[in-house]
């Protein structure tokens, strides 16, 4: 049976995992609508979106569609739907000489201001499970936990 600590740890994880997946909806009105409400209308398309993002510091050399289609677990034909789109739009580069992808500085900076609105809604479940972690940590090394936590409850 999990103790108190445990299940809260997997509350936060859920809850912020939760909100990761929740679209957020950018009004037409603002002239950059278009890549935010296009990553966030399917779960494909905003793994695809994160994806790229990771991918923008983890692979500077650029990334493949063999890369994307493994990752992503999704068909290669899907892959290279999005990935064409995102060169149309100029949310993505292709380098011809290696057949490799990456972001383009207006995405990546489109995507951090989709990824800094997500992480303003669980900035205080993150620094939360984050405090639990360094606990539930220093008592698994077999260390004494510097407070005994009892039942946590939801801070609204």
């Amino acid at each position: 049976m999990l103790s108190d600590i445990e299940h809260r740890i997997a509350t936060l994880a859920a809850k912020i995992q939760f909100n990761a997946h929740k679209p957020i909806r950018v009004p037409e009105t603002n002239e950059d609508h278009h890549i935010h409400n296009w990553h966030s209308e399917t779960l494909n398309r905003q793994r695809f979106a994160r994806l790229i993002i990771t991918y923008s510091y983890e692979k500077p050399n650029g990334f493949t569609v063999k890369d994307m289609v493994h990752d992503l677990r999704i068909s290669d034909v899907a892959v290279r739907e999005m990935i064409n789109y995102s060169l149309k739009q100029y949310w993505l580069a292709k380098n011809d000489d290696t057949n490799t992808y990456k972001v383009t500085e207006y995405s990546l900076k489109h995507n951090f201001n989709y990824v800094k609105s997500h992480l303003a809604h669980c900035q205080t479940w993150i620094a939360e499970l984050n405090s639990l972690l360094t606990v539930y940590n220093h008592n698994g090394n077999g260390e004494t936990s510097y407070f005994s936590p009892t039942k946590f409850t939801e801070k609204k």
